[in-house]
């Protein structure tokens, strides 16, 4: 299950959102995230999803995508990755969040970084190769998609830094 945040709405909002979910044939919950996308779009809130830290990162004379995740306090971040191996896990991400079961498990040195469906939304875990500490969020589809477009906006700007 997701964690989730509990709002009060006046009766008459919370029945006019579910028209409009069902209207067209989603939840609620896709109904705000797809406000919140058009919010980013427009560039007023940034391009970011709380508790999944992921950027451009220079490693030695490298540069990398770095992922993470953060639960409470509680934060792991995998080693970085790879430009193409961020846009292979965004791609993977992408398909787990919009086909049912499919999963994904990657090896990334000595961590390994699983997707995979459960129930409508998706379960991303971190897996530390060393304390064999599992980190695990299940996200619904829309989070999943907002972290696979946030790691392949991260992967070309590693690309384009390493062009330069």
């Amino acid at each position: 299950m997701t964690d989730s945040i509990l709002f009060r709405l006046p009766t008459e909002r919370g029945q006019q959102l579910r028209t409009l979910a069902r209207t067209r044939n989603t939840t609620i919950t896709e109904v705000i995230a797809h406000w919140i996308n058009q919010e980013i779009a427009a560039g007023t809130i940034p391009d970011t999803t709380p508790g999944f830290p992921i950027e451009a990162v220079k490693v030695g004379r490298k540069h990398a995508v770095s992922f993470g995740m953060v639960i409470a306090d509680d934060q792991i971040f995998l080693p970085p990755m790879r430009p193409e191996d961020a846009i292979s896990a965004a791609d993977a991400l992408e398909r787990i969040a919009t086909k049912n079961g499919a999963w994904l498990n990657a090896d990334l040195g000595a961590d390994i970084l699983k997707f995979e469906r459960a129930g409508t939304g998706v379960v991303i875990e971190i897996i530390d190769g060393v304390t064999e500490k599992e980190t695990r969020r299940v996200v619904p589809r829309s989070v999943a998609l907002d972290i696979a477009r946030q790691l392949r906006s991260a992967a070309a700007k590693a690309r384009r830094t390493v062009a330069k």
